[in-house]
């Protein structure tokens, strides 16, 4: 289990500055100041809430808290539904940030990277009737 679970990081981690990318483009239109990006809000959310959920399960903390920290400002912005009143900085420094990890990101980085999950398995297939 183990050997699947590096794979699974490391294909995380190749996986994440690509998808942090995309999710520049889309809200590019915030960093060219239009503030136009309502069309583009909920593929935004989908994207950012994929990488928080997928950085946190695989060990990466700091990748998940920076997610939830963008995805948080983009729930505001979607329960106004009006970007005329929203400040763009706080949002775009959150993206930025995360856009440091993805570049910096590295499977050893991971809590769980070197971790024997089948240790920790065992006393649920015993509890499930199983041996």
């Amino acid at each position: 289990m183990s050997a699947k679970l590096q794979l699974l990081i490391a294909s995380y981690c190749r996986a994440l500055p690509l998808d942090v990318q995309a999710l520049a483009r889309t809200l590019s239109p915030a960093a060219d100041g239009t503030k136009a990006i309502l069309g583009n809000l909920a593929e935004a959310l989908e994207r950012v809430h994929r990488i928080k959920g997928a950085g946190g399960s695989l060990g990466f903390e700091a990748v998940s808290r920076a997610a939830a920290q963008l995805e948080a400002r983009l729930r505001a912005l979607a329960a106004t539904g009006d970007d005329d009143g929203v400040e763009i900085g706080p949002m775009l420094e959150s993206l930025v940030q995360l856009e440091e990890l993805a570049m910096t990101i590295r499977p050893e980085g991971s809590s769980l990277y070197g971790i024997d999950l089948s240790r920790i398995a065992a006393p649920a297939r015993a509890f499930a009737g199983g041996t």
